[in-house]
């Protein structure tokens, strides 16, 4: 999933020469926290956060009589969806800018848009359930894993990786199509793997998100 696929077309820009007050009341009604500039062609120009504009000596006056400095900070259109998270994560912030190779503004990608593509990667609505493992990260085979699941008559809708900093283990994070997963909660123990937990899909959103968020 790329940048083009996951942002909104809108008009959620504003240039330097719209005052601080301004820009402030489009943050609050759009319930964001920085704001894409741009000029009167539609070149972007950067990116504006709520904190800098509380810190403008003269809000009632413009960005550029207020010699506002933009964060040089947005995505290309191709970028995939690992690389715009990255991004988000970075810079911990609410809005991301995406610009085409003319470096022309063309939309803009909410930190919602983002969990909402997660959850479509992550299969967060697919009925089924959770199991997560704790594997060596030199012993983590994935054909070993997904050939367990599958001789359950099974299969992986998705599967992620963590690794806590300095660690030598790995979180292995498997969402299935099927809710019974006694059998391969069985054969996963029978091949020696530790299972940290297990889910079904009551709490299957819950938890995604809150990996997420980690």
């Amino acid at each position: 999933m790329i940048a083009a696929k996951l942002m909104n077309i809108d008009e959620n820009t504003i240039t330097m020469e719209t005052t601080g007050i301004e820009a402030l009341a489009n943050m609050e009604d759009l319930k964001v926290s920085h704001l894409a500039i741009i000029d009167n062609n539609n070149k972007y120009i950067g990116l504006i956060s709520e904190s800098a504009l509380f810190t403008l000596s003269q809000p009632e006056n413009s960005l550029k009589e207020n010699n506002v400095r933009p964060i040089k900070l947005f995505a290309h259109d191709h970028q995939h969806f690992y690389e715009l998270a990255e991004i988000f994560i970075n810079n911990k912030i609410s809005l991301l800018p995406v610009v085409n190779k003319s470096m022309k503004y063309i939309g803009s990608i909410m930190l919602f848009d983002l969990l909402n593509a997660f959850g479509m990667m992550a299969a967060v609505q697919e009925p089924g359930g959770i199991i997560i493992l704790e594997v060596g990260v030199r012993d983590y085979k994935l054909t070993e894993i997904a050939g367990i699941v599958e001789s359950n008559d099974t299969k992986i809708l998705s599967i992620h990786t963590f690794s806590p900093v300095d660690s030598t283990k790995l979180e292995v994070t498997l969402k299935l199509n099927k809710r019974d997963i006694a059998g391969v909660l069985q054969t996963f123990n029978r091949f020696n793997y530790i299972i940290k937990a297990s889910f079904i899909e009551e709490n299957s959103e819950d938890y995604i998100k809150e990996r997420y968020k980690s």
